[in-house]
């Protein structure tokens, strides 16, 4: 799904995105090539420990200040929702469960 498609998600719709993880994409670098869009409505972005390809920080840095965005990182790498990848933590996918099942509307 293209950055753009998932900032303006319709209401309805999963609020919170688990940044190139959970859906086996990788929004963070789509994001990244389309940072200056701008939501309709409040999202959530999470962001993984460090990514291979960009620098999460500095993307972090960029969408600081974007209305309707919150931002939070956790500490886990990519993949640690996955079940079938080497990063797989079992305690970072319990937490972010609970967060996801908090925000889902």
């Amino acid at each position: 799904m293209a950055a753009a498609n998932a900032l303006n998600y319709t209401r309805g719709m999963m609020k919170t995105l688990i940044v190139s993880d959970i859906f086996g994409k990788t929004y963070g670098s789509q994001i990244r090539s389309n940072r200056y869009v701008e939501p309709r409505f409040p999202i959530d972005l999470i962001f993984l420990a460090s990514e291979s390809h960009f620098s999460v920080n500095e993307l972090i840095a960029n969408l600081t200040g974007t209305d309707n965005v919150s931002i939070r990182q956790v500490p886990f790498l990519h993949g640690f929702m996955n079940q079938h990848s080497e990063n797989y933590d079992q305690s970072g996918y319990n937490q972010e469960i609970k967060v996801l099942r908090k925000n889902v509307i």
